[in-house]
């Protein structure tokens, strides 16, 4: 498990973010990204964006960095037909 101090010790290579529509029948969404080394790099959620009728929170969004290349975006909820847009960034430490 890393720590804050080993991520400042060490330095951040890169960053990487963006933002991905996911649908009900599209989940889970692969998302390509540049090349990290998945031993040394971690993605998280910044936040997500869904229509006005849907609770945001109960959605359950997930991103994994599945391999060195890809992100693998989803959703696990109650709503059969719920669209939203996941903002997420991917880190990399020296």
């Amino acid at each position: 498990m890393s720590t804050l101090t080993q991520f400042v010790s060490t330095g951040i290579k890169s960053v990487q973010s963006g933002t991905t529509v996911v649908g009900y029948n599209t989940s889970p969404l692969s998302v390509t990204i540049s090349s990290v080394n998945t031993a040394k790099a971690f993605a998280i959620i910044n936040g997500i964006d869904a229509a006005t009728n849907v609770n945001a929170a109960a959605l359950y969004p997930k991103v994994v960095l599945s391999s060195a290349t890809t992100l693998a975006l989803s959703q696990t909820n109650f709503y059969n037909s719920a669209t939203f847009s996941i903002s997420w960034t991917v880190v990399e430490y020296y």
